[in-house]
């Protein structure tokens, strides 16, 4: 700011938006997993980073497996989340601020199961569904999550896209509520299948 109250510097503003979530500061950095052998019956938590490389400039976060809203198979990182109990379970960064992106486009709903089938979703059941891919135009890495839970859980069955859920709430077999009093929004960007499998192959 001195610089450029001086005039030795020029700072020009763009239209231009970057998610870089913190990963490692001074004084701190996000927790590093213990248990580094990921498989799919790995628990969601307790953190999301397997290593940090400083000198590489390389961080390695766990992929968890979900659903886009057509039930084509995405993956997610888990990089920062509000309020701060979700964010403290899962070991990342909280980020009060997150809360403001609810109601607004940018916080795109995605949908965790609190009962029924076992998972690797974060309460231990299945994987989660998104309401958009990478690739549609709806898509933000910012989620606002909701819960649905499952009337009679031994009629539960695996739910692969939006639709299974809308249709399973049509039929009162689901309750669809949002997480936190609708405060819960986490960092979480997908990737498609062909990106972790080619990250993976250089492991």
């Amino acid at each position: 700011m001195a610089a450029q109250q001086n005039g030795s510097l020029t700072i020009n503003k763009t239209n231009i938006v970057v998610n870089h979530p913190a990963i490692k500061w001074q004084g701190g950095e996000m927790k590093i997993r213990d248990d580094k052998n990921i498989t799919d019956d790995s628990k969601y938590g307790p953190a999301q980073v397997l290593k940090i490389d400083t000198d590489k400039m390389v961080v390695t976060m766990v992929a968890h497996r979900g659903f886009g809203p057509d039930g084509k198979t995405i993956y997610y990182i888990v990089a920062d989340a509000t309020p701060e109990m979700p964010a403290t379970m899962m070991r990342v960064t909280s980020v009060p601020f997150d809360e403001k992106l609810v109601g607004t486009p940018v916080a795109v709903d995605l949908f965790q199961f609190m009962n029924g089938i076992n998972g690797t979703g974060p309460m231990g059941f299945q994987a989660g569904i998104g309401a958009a891919n990478p690739t549609d135009k709806n898509y933000s890495p910012m989620w606002k999550i909701s819960f649905n839970e499952w009337k009679d859980p031994s009629k539960a069955k695996v739910l692969e896209t939006v639709d299974d859920i809308v249709a399973m709430q049509k039929t009162d077999m689901i309750t669809i509520t949002p997480a936190l009093g609708g405060k819960h929004v986490i960092n979480c960007p997908f990737f498609d299948q062909s990106t972790i499998m080619e990250h993976i192959s250089k492991m």
